[in-house]
C-alpha cells in the first residue's frame, strides 16, 4: 500500500468503524467477513460486539436501514442502485427506492451566512425577502422561498455546509470496499464494483455542482421549449453558484397527489398522457434525460401541465443506443418478437448464445401485457423494469 494511500486509511479511519458497526448491526457481517475488512482495521472483536440479527427483517429491507443510518451519501448511493435493474433483484430495487434523503433542516442563519459567503455580498442586497423556514430540507441541499428586489419569486436551493467534505471521504472508502469485494469476492465480478463506485462519484459529483445542475435545466428548458405540455423553471444565474441555485418558483402539485390534483379539476388521464410524453420525447428524440422522475420531484400546474424538478441527476443516450431502444417499442407496437430480439442483441443485453425459444415465450409474455394499452394507461418503469426482468 502507498504511503498516500495509508495516510488516507488512517485519516478515514474513523468513518471506517462507523460503517463497518452500522453494517454487523444489520447483519452484513458475512460480507465484511469474506472481504476481511476486520482483520485489516483489527479490532473485529470491538466490531462484533454490535452485531444484531434481524430474524424478521429480509435481506433487501436490512440493505435499505443500513443504507438510511450511514447517512447522505450511501442514501445516494441506494437511490442510483434502485435504477439498475440489470443489477439487482426486484424485491432490492422496490425496498431501494423506500429510502428517505429527509433530515432536518440546518438553521435559517446557518444558510444566510452560506449565501452570503457565495456571494460577497449582505444577503438583503441579493434578495428582497427571504423565508426562514425551509420549504424542503434534504441531505445534500435545502431549498427556501425568496423574493428579488424587482418582485420575483424565486426558490433558493442552498448547499449542506461542508457536505461535499464528508461525500468525499465515504467515496474513498467505497472505492476501497469495492476493491476489496473485487479481490475477494470473485462472483462479485459480474456486477463491476469498482465501475459502480466509479459512476456513482461521477453522478454524486455532478449533484453537488448547482452550475452543472443549472445548465442541466437550461437544456431541458430548450429541448422543450415548444412543448406546450411541459413547463421548466428558469435559472436565474446572477444568484447561482456551485453551491446556490435559484430558480423561478412553481406553484404546482405534486404528481402523487390525487386528492389534491381532482380538487383541482385536473384531469389525471391527460396527466398520465403528458407525462408519457415527457419520458418518451426525452428517450427517443434528445437522448437527454431526467435521471431521478420520481413522484416527489414531478408537480402538476394548469391546464394538466407537467413540472418536473430537482435536475442534479441527468443521463445520457448515444444514437446507436436509442435506435436500438426505438426498435424494441417498434416490436412491442407491431407485435414483432423478431425485432425486439435484434434489438435486445444488440443493446447487448442478450448474448448470441442464448436459447432463443424460451426468451420468445419470454417476449410474447411481455408484448401481451402491454400491447395496446392506451398511452395514459401505460407505466413506463413497470415496463422498464418488466424489460429488465426477462
Amino acid at each position: 500500500m502507498h504511503l498516500f494511500q495509508i495516510r488516507r486509511t488512517l485519516r478515514n479511519l474513523p468513518r471506517y468503524r462507523e460503517i463497518i458497526q452500522v453494517l454487523l448491526k444489520f447483519g452484513f457481517n458475512n460480507i465484511l467477513n469474506r472481504i476481511k475488512i476486520l482483520h485489516v482495521l483489527g479490532g473485529g472483536r470491538f466490531f462484533l460486539f454490535r452485531k444484531r440479527l434481524f430474524a424478521q427483517t429480509s435481506p433487501p429491507q436490512r440493505l435499505r436501514l443500513a443504507l438510511e443510518e450511514l447517512g447522505p451519501t450511501f442514501i445516494k448511493l441506494g437511490q442510483m442502485l434502485s435504477t439498475r435493474y440489470d443489477l439487482l433483484p426486484l424485491d432490492y430495487i422496490e425496498e431501494l427506492r423506500k429510502l428517505q434523503d429527509q433530515v432536518p433542516p440546518f438553521p435559517s442563519h446557518v444558510a444566510k451566512a452560506l449565501i452570503e459567503n457565495e456571494f460577497q455580498k449582505p444577503l438583503k442586497t441579493l434578495f428582497h425577502s427571504f423565508e426562514e423556514t425551509p420549504f424542503a430540507a434534504a441531505s445534500i441541499a435545502q431549498v427556501h422561498r425568496g423574493k428579488t428586489h424587482d418582485g420575483k419569486w424565486v426558490i433558493i436551493k442552498i448547499q449542506r455546509p461542508e457536505i461535499d467534505l464528508i461525500i468525499q471521504k465515504d467515496l474513498e472508502i467505497l472505492l476501497d470496499l469495492a476493491k476489496l469485494i473485487v479481490r475477494y469476492v470473485p462472483e462479485s465480478h459480474v456486477f463491476q464494483p469498482i465501475e459502480i463506485v466509479h459512476e456513482f462519484s461521477r453522478w454524486i459529483r455532478n449533484e453537488l455542482d448547482f452550475f452543472q445542475e443549472g445548465r442541466n435545466i437550461e437544456r431541458f428548458r430548450e429541448n422543450f421549449k415548444s412543448d406546450n405540455t411541459i413547463s421548466i423553471p428558469q435559472v436565474y444565474w446572477e444568484w447561482t453558484t456551485s453551491k446556490v441555485l435559484t430558480l423561478e418558483f412553481v406553484q404546482g402539485i405534486s404528481i402523487q397527489n390525487v386528492e389534491a390534483l381532482e380538487k383541482k379539476g385536473l384531469d389525471r388521464k391527460i396527466i398520465a398522457k403528458n407525462f408519457t410524453h415527457f419520458i418518451l420525447k426525452q428517450i427517443f428524440q434528445h437522448g437527454f434525460f431526467h435521471g431521478d422522475p420520481h413522484p416527489g420531484n414531478i408537480f402538476v400546474i394548469e391546464d394538466n401541465v407537467i413540472c418536473p424538478l430537482d435536475f442534479g441527476l441527468v443521463g445520457r443516450l448515444d444514437p446507436f443506443l436509442i435506435h436500438a431502444l426505438g426498435q424494441m417499442a417498434m416490436g412491442l407496437i407491431e407485435y414483432d418478437v423478431d425485432r425486439m430480439i435484434r434489438a435486445l442483441l444488440k443493446m447487448g443485453m442478450v448474448q448470441d448464445e442464448v436459447d432463443l425459444l424460451p426468451l420468445r415465450l419470454d417476449l410474447r409474455e411481455y408484448i401481451d401485457k402491454y400491447y395496446q394499452i392506451p398511452l395514459y394507461q401505460l407505466n413506463m418503469e413497470t415496463l422498464v423494469r418488466d424489460m429488465f426482468a426477462l
